[in-house]
Parts: structure tokens; sequence; C-alpha cells
């Protein structure tokens, strides 16, 4: 079960600025460029960053770095750009799957207009997503991988994150989904810097929630 979040930006932001951004979170939070793929643990720091596009009809993709430097967002076969921040705290659930370190975020500008998912404006990011294995909803719940405590830690520490990357990215609003509900059917969270916004109640208040607790989503109107 996992959660995704999506940062979204009206008019756009450059690529550039805002891989540079993230690159100074993950080293304020030490967190390290990696990645998996098909399944398989891959750490390559020179080029982090999996770039994919669609070239006479098949999918094609290379590791790179710098990625704004190729300037992908201006090519009309751009599909997708990737990359992984891993965390340095052993898990047993990535242990026992052979990766050598916990992956914290997965990061994704993916673009498909054709069907529903458009990314990049004018040649700027107008849609940027967070991946990440646990549920920020349900830390407190048993768990078969780890302690109660050691689950609303991480959520916490997520929750914190993702507000704070609000922030440095400067983006208009970011929206919070889990497998709970699937996206676009309910918002765990909602922060913007207009209209309503939704809080986390439980990790507001630096706990787990209650399995039978239904009022854990804040909902503040304008």
């Amino acid at each position: 079960m996992s959660s995704n979040v999506k940062f979204l930006w009206s008019d756009g932001i450059e690529l550039e600025p805002l891989i540079k951004r993230m690159e100074s979170f993950a080293e304020k939070f030490h967190l390290q460029f990696g990645g998996i793929t098909m399944g398989v643990y891959r750490f390559d720091p020179k080029n982090p960053y999996k770039l994919e596009w669609r070239r006479d009809g098949k999918l094609v993709h290379q590791y790179i770095d710098k990625p704004w430097k190729v300037n992908p967002l201006s090519n009309p076969e751009f599909k997708l750009l990737s990359w992984h921040l891993m965390g340095t705290e052993k898990l047993r659930y990535y242990e026992d799957a052979g990766w050598p370190q916990p992956e914290w975020f997965s990061c994704i500008i993916n673009h498909w207009p054709e069907e529903g998912f458009p990314s990049i404006k004018a040649g700027k990011v107008t849609r940027f997503m967070l991946n990440f294995d646990e549920e920020l909803d349900k830390a407190g719940w048993s768990s078969g991988v780890d302690s109660q405590e050691a689950v609303v830690k991480r959520a916490i520490q997520r929750y914190d994150q993702i507000q704070e990357l609000f922030t440095l990215l400067d983006c208009d609003e970011v929206n919070g989904y889990s497998d709970s509900f699937g996206e676009g059917t309910c918002e765990i969270f909602r922060f913007a810097k207009t209209g309503q916004q939704i809080l986390m109640k439980h990790l507001e208040e630096r706990r787990g929630r209650h399995k039978y607790e239904m009022d854990w989503r804040v909902v503040i109107d304008p």
C-alpha cells in the first residue's frame, strides 16, 4: 500500500531550479540518490536521473546527470523523468528484497497528455509527483514489517518534509492521496496558497491514527 503526492503549479517551474531545490532538500535530510528499476536495486550517484521518451513508437530511456542540460521538456517525445531518494534507516522489508537502502521518496515527472496526465506546459513543469510505500492515513495501525512507533515516526517525518517542500518548491498547491481511497476520490491532505486546506489531525498532533478514528481530516475553508 502506498501514498502519492502531487505538487502543482499553474504557470509551471523550470526544470533546473526544481531539481536543484530537490537536491538541496535531499542533502538537508541525508537522503541519497539511487534507484529501483524493474525490481532491481540500482545506485549510480553520477547518473541518478532516468529520462524516458517515445521514439519510433517505442519507449527508450537513459540515465543521466543534470537532465536540464539536454532540455528534455522541449522535446515532444518526452514522457518521463524520474529519480529516487533513498533513506539510511535499515528496514526489514527492503533488506528481505535485497535492497541495501530503503526508498524514501520516488520522484516523478510523468507526461502523458494523451491519457489525461499532462505535466508540462510551455517547457515548464506543472505537475511533479512523489510516491512512497506507506499510507499516512493509516500511520499507527498494526504493521507486519515494523513497530507501530517506527511507522508513526516515518509518517510524521514525511508529512513534515512534504510541507517543507511545499514552501521550498513554491508551488500553488500540494495534494496527497493514499491507496485507501485512490487518487481523485479523497485527498488525505491539501496545502495550498489559496482555497481550502486539509490537514491530518493525528500527524499534526504528532501521533498515530486510531483505527476507528473518523475525524482525522481537518478541513479549513478560506
